[in-house]
């Protein structure tokens, strides 16, 4: 039981004259006697033997023994370390009030001015008279323990901080100042707000409110405590640099349930916190990486299960990110069955291996798909990286490089078949003319040859479509109408168009004429039409118009684009009624191996697009779906623009001294080499006919005379025609060339033979031919 006190025995150190002011009763306290002395000396306090009910009382306000309070205090304790010793202060004195707890003070009271202070002060005084001599042990061992714990808040490496009411700093250890980086003078006294992040001072004054209001709400003879804790704190150090604690707060309360202090612990877990900044910034940049690569990347265990998916995965397989992770892999690639997985995780090492399979998009759309696996081991656990990539685009690319290579293959044996057919279509050409220029045939013979030399003429154009398809065609510019081309593809659509399509021409007959290749003008126009029968699979209409566009000025042919430069144009226009495009095919329409038809090359459109802008002209297609197609190609007016319906000027007739000219003819086609032996020989000339390069310059070198001209093939065994002329030149330094071949493109440059030396192109026409010659003997 707690011992009942009769009497207390104050004893006023200093000089407080008002001290009867504190005690409505001066000799009462609580019930029991109260007996005041006073020490105002420090001589008197060294004389004074204090008693067993002796309590001590010092005003911080008042002058105490001549010198400070913290020493009075030290100066009871060292007397008697179990004297109580009860303080009143300021409440602005909370430094004050730490140091004097440190050097023994038991109790004190915060002068306030109100009515109340008496009862406080009371019960002070009572608290403290109860620590008795007949309380040794206890006292003991609360000094004990009241010692041990500041030794320990002193020592321990860990911040530590005491905290008033406001939450204002009233102590510090060493550790708390390596913390923050500031001194202990510069901490006590200071909120602790101050050091901490602007954007947690609002819940940590929570937080500390809701801490002060939970206890205190009982007065026992025990102290009464309550804690909180709060994680990841942010402080402002010394040096601006912000540092991590966790925080424990301790609030203790005395027996009678007035406030005593906060204790604050912090943990530092500032290098934690940096290096998960570091590991987060990290991951981050791996997960960027991943999330920006065009492959999918997917981590596996050892079951197949996906537990990691990057973003190429959601675009490649339709599949959110949630929907995949926790799946199988099988989801994504239904041929990895168990059965197929095991192996190939077997065999997954560090290396990357790489397997074509076929993936499953979302919605069950299948593609192919290059699948690359790694094995790498965590924590004990097999896990597996994945790589997967579509290939579709390579896929389709490789077959249209194949189909290119093909056509490319198609190309060079249409430009030899082309040369064989020119050999035997200039055997036709040339015997006919002679059969014609012996005259003496009758009316009905003359019409057969006349039919003849039609088909040859006929045949020849076919020849130079298919060498259009040749690599590297010889483009000859010049003065071209477009109306002629469209009238001479018009005699062969029979052999493209279905008779479902109803085709018909709008041609302008003031057309302009315009600088071009014949052979590239009449594959655009091939091309488009093909393009637009295709578009028509169920019949239709096809129409090919002509007209003269000025542009800057209007004319009757609509809006022209606006890239088109300021000039006269002639436009070639190809409309179909077929099925028309969509504006994202419409805009890729012109890209190479772009194609909507299912065995298509992509390289049409693409052809004629370069053929366009070669002849410095301009391709534009309108197309809406349901309503058609109309490709409009603007070719430049050629300068001098000559009516192309209008006659040919011809040169003017030379005079023929054929009979005073030798020419050396060298073909290796013997039917050739015969049929125009007798065209010349018929002309007057002296004609010298040879096989081959060999044969030709042994009987140069056997003629006696001069040779005037020397009409050779340009391509034959052994030596090629321009290096002939090159040897002979030697012994007839007079003597002129006229170069013929039926090759052309590619075939002349692999012979390193410029397609420029060629003057005469099988099949020809004879009267060209002739032309050709008198032309060269008259310079």
């Amino acid at each position: 039981m707690t011992e009942e006190i009769k009497s207390i025995h104050l004893v006023i150190l200093g000089a407080l004259p008002d001290a009867r002011a504190y005690f409505e009763r001066p000799d009462e306290l609580g019930g029991c006697a109260l007996h005041v002395s006073r020490i105002e000396t420090l001589e008197a306090f060294e004389a004074f033997e204090p008693g067993e009910n002796d309590v001590y009382l010092i005003d911080t306000d008042a002058d105490v023994l001549g010198m400070g309070v913290l020493h009075v205090v030290n100066a009871v304790k060292q007397r008697n370390p179990f004297q109580p010793v009860v303080m009143i202060v300021r409440a602005e004195d909370a430094g004050l009030i730490v140091l004097a707890q440190h050097a023994g003070l038991d109790e004190y009271v915060i002068r306030d001015g109100e009515p109340g202070f008496h009862e406080l002060l009371s019960e002070a005084l009572m608290r403290a008279r109860r620590r008795s001599r007949r309380d040794l042990p206890a006292l003991l061992a609360v000094e004990m323990s009241r010692l041990q714990f500041w030794a320990f808040f002193d020592s321990v490496p860990v911040p530590m901080k005491v905290l008033d009411a406001d939450g204002r700093l009233l102590q510090v250890n060493e550790a708390a100042t390596r913390f923050f980086g500031f001194d202990e003078n510069e901490m006590v006294g200071q909120l602790i707000y101050k050091f901490m992040h602007p954007d947690e001072v609002e819940h940590a004054e929570e937080m500390y409110g809701a801490l002060l209001a939970s206890g205190g709400r009982r007065a026992t003879h025990e102290a009464e405590y309550e804690h909180h804790i709060g994680n990841d704190r942010r402080y402002i150090s010394k040096t601006g640099e912000f540092v991590w604690g966790d925080l424990f707060l301790l609030a203790l309360w005395n027996a009678d349930g007035s406030f005593r202090h906060v204790i604050g612990i912090i943990v530092d877990i500032t290098q934690r916190k940096r290096a998960m900044h570091d590991l987060q910034a990290r991951e981050a940049k791996e997960r960027a990486i991943l999330d920006t690569t065009v492959d999918g990347i997917v981590t596996l265990d050892a079951d197949g299960t996906i537990e990691s998916a990057n973003r190429a995965c959601e675009r490649m397989f339709g599949y959110a990110q949630g929907e995949v992770i926790g799946q199988n892999i099988a989801q994504l690639i239904p041929s990895f069955t168990r059965a197929v997985l095991e192996p190939v995780f077997e065999q997954a090492g560090q290396d990357i291996e790489r397997h074509e399979i076929q993936g499953r998009r979302k919605g069950e759309a299948s593609f192919p798909l290059e699948f690359g696996i790694a094995r790498m081991e965590i924590d004990g656990e097999h896990k597996f990286t994945a790589a997967l990539r579509d290939i579709s685009e390579r896929k389709i690319f490789i077959e249209r490089l194949r189909r290119s290579e093909r056509m490319e293959a198609v190309g060079q044996l249409a430009g030899g078949l082309a040369h064989d057919f020119n050999n035997v279509l200039t055997i036709i050409t040339t015997f006919a003319y002679l059969l014609e220029s012996q005259g003496g045939l009758d009316r009905e013979a003359d019409l057969q040859l006349q039919k003849i030399l039609a088909a040859t003429e006929r045949g020849a154009r076919l020849t130079d479509q298919l060498l259009a398809l040749s690599p590297n065609p010889v483009t000859e510019f010049g003065p071209l109408s477009l109306n002629d081309v469209v009238k001479d593809v018009e005699r062969l659509l029979h052999s493209v168009l279905e008779e479902d399509i109803a085709f018909g021409t709008e041609l302008d007959p003031e057309l302009h004429v315009v600088d071009a290749d014949l052979g590239n003008i009449e594959q655009i126009l091939f091309n488009l039409i093909i393009n637009a029968r295709d578009a028509m699979p169920g019949g239709g209409e096809l129409t090919i118009r002509t007209c003269n566009v000025t542009i800057g000025a209007e004319h009757g042919c609509g809006e022209h684009p606006s890239e088109l430069a300021p000039g006269d144009y002639a436009l070639l226009q190809v409309e179909d009624s077929g099925r028309g495009m969509a504006a994202e095919i419409r805009e890729r329409i012109f890209d190479p191996f772009f194609t909507t038809k299912e065995h298509g090359t992509g390289l049409g459109l693409a052809t004629v697009a370069n053929i366009v802008e070669h002849h410095g002209g301009l391709i534009e297609v309108r197309s809406a779906e349901g309503q058609g197609s109309s490709f409009n190609v603007y070719l430049p007016a050629a300068e001098g623009d000559v009516s192309k319906g209008q006659e040919p000027v011809r040169s003017p007739e030379l005079p023929s001294r054929a009979g005073s000219y030798t020419i050396l003819l060298v073909e290796d086609e013997d039917d050739i080499r015969l049929s125009l032996t007798g065209v010349f020989k018929n002309e007057g000339y002296t004609v010298l006919s040879a096989a081959n390069a060999e044969e030709a310059l042994e009987l140069a070198e056997r003629h006696d005379g001069p040779i005037d001209l020397i009409l050779t093939d340009i391509v034959m065994p052994g030596m090629n025609g321009v290096e002939l002329a090159e040897r002979l030149h030697e012994l007839y330094p007079e003597m002129r060339a006229v170069f013929v071949s039926g090759y052309a493109g590619e075939a002349l440059r692999r012979k390193r033979i410029s397609p420029n030396q060629v003057h005469i192109a099988k099949p020809y026409d004879v009267r060209a031919l002739k032309e050709a010659v008198r032309q060269m003997l008259s310079r």
